[in-house]
């Protein structure tokens, strides 16, 4: 099912299996406009495909994004679990090469709400954003944290 906000990406590519069965087309509210309009920005400016979830293709990923609150998957208070996370894998470009990015764009006023990624240096395959809320962060700054 074709997201509601891009036509280059699925609701399914956002959500659990369990939260899409539950909640079909409305499960596209569940995460935050704020961390959609990166990746829908990203998708657009570098025209490469994204990679979040893929188990509504068969593929072996389902918690990237937003995550039911009795997903196994991260902690009981988990970005995810609020729909204020995303991770993700943009094709022919690294992780770092994406947090930089985002952190560029930030600091020129793109992106004010997403607040945190996880280090590409340690996460490797993938890139996680959020919009935790940070105590005294600059909204031009990200803030980049060991997972």
């Amino acid at each position: 099912m074709k997201h509601p906000q891009h036509d280059k990406f699925l609701v399914q590519e956002f959500v659990s299996k369990d939260v899409f069965e539950k909640w079909g087309k409305y499960a596209a509210r569940k995460v935050a406009p704020q961390i959609l309009e990166v990746v829908f920005f990203l998708r657009d400016f570098l025209n490469a495909p994204i990679i979040i979830n893929t188990w509504h293709n068969g593929g072996k990923f389902d918690s990237r994004g937003f995550r039911s609150e009795d997903d196994p998957d991260g902690s009981a208070f988990s970005a995810h679990k609020c729909g204020l996370a995303l991770d993700f894998q943009v094709i022919g470009f690294t992780p770092v090469e994406i947090v930089a990015l985002i952190d560029r764009l930030k600091s020129s006023g793109a992106f004010p709400y997403v607040t945190r990624a996880e280090n590409p240096e340690i996460t490797k395959t993938w890139v996680h954003i959020d919009a935790v809320h940070v105590e005294g962060l600059s909204p031009r700054k990200l803030y980049v944290f060991n997972p």
